[in-house]
C-alpha cells in the first residue's frame, strides 16, 4: 500500500492508502465514482485511466486530484477588469495567483503583487496557494476569485 494525498471537489484534503498496482480509473472510480479523472498535482494532462497508479508516477506521499471535471473555467476580478482561463482541476491556486498577479490586464507591480491574496468571489473565503482549483470549483466545472488587498495592508485592524 502507498499513501497518497487525495484532493478532491468539496472535500478536505483526506491521507488514502491505495494499492500501487490498481488503475488509475479504479481509483477515480472507488474515491469519486464512475468517470472520474486523477490528476498529478499541477498536472496539465489527466493520467491515462488504463494505467496502474504506480506506471503513471503515483508513488508515497504524491498528491493528486480526482474530479468529474476535465477542466475548470478560472475568472479572476481585480479593479473593474476580469480574466479567464481553463485549466486542470489539480492546478493550484498558487499558479493561479502567479497568472493574475503578472496578467497586463491587472497591471499590478510586483510591490502591489505582494500585497494581494485570492478570495472565492462574493465570500470572504480566503484560499490557500496550496488548494486545488476543482476542490472549489461547483458542479458547473468553474470557480471565481476576487484579487483583493491582503487585510493588514487594507486598512482593517485586529481587535
Amino acid at each position: 500500500m502507498i499513501k497518497i494525498y487525495l484532493h478532491s471537489r468539496e472535500k478536505e484534503i483526506q491521507w488514502v492508502d491505495a494499492k500501487p498496482d490498481m488503475t488509475v480509473e479504479e481509483f477515480g472510480a472507488e474515491h469519486v465514482g464512475p468517470g472520474a479523472t486523477v490528476w498529478l498535482e499541477d498536472g496539465k494532462e489527466e493520467l491515462n485511466s488504463q494505467c496502474t497508479l504506480v506506471d503513471v508516477g503515483i508513488d508515497e506521499h504524491c498528491h493528486v486530484h480526482v474530479s468529474l471535471c476535465k477542466e475548470v473555467l478560472v475568472k479572476v476580478r481585480f479593479a473593474g477588469e476580469s480574466i479567464e482561463s481553463s485549466v486542470s482541476p489539480a492546478e493550484t491556486v498558487g499558479r493561479i495567483y502567479k497568472w493574475a498577479t503578472n496578467s497586463p490586464e491587472f497591471k499590478l507591480t510586483e510591490s502591489e503583487t505582494a500585497k494581494h491574496e485570492l478570495a472565492v468571489c462574493e465570500s470572504k473565503r480566503l484560499v490557500d496557494v496550496s488548494e486545488h482549483v476543482g476542490s472549489l470549483a461547483g458542479d458547473g466545472c468553474s470557480v471565481c476569485f476576487d484579487l483583493r488587498p491582503k487585510e493588514r495592508f487594507a486598512g482593517a485592524t485586529n481587535n
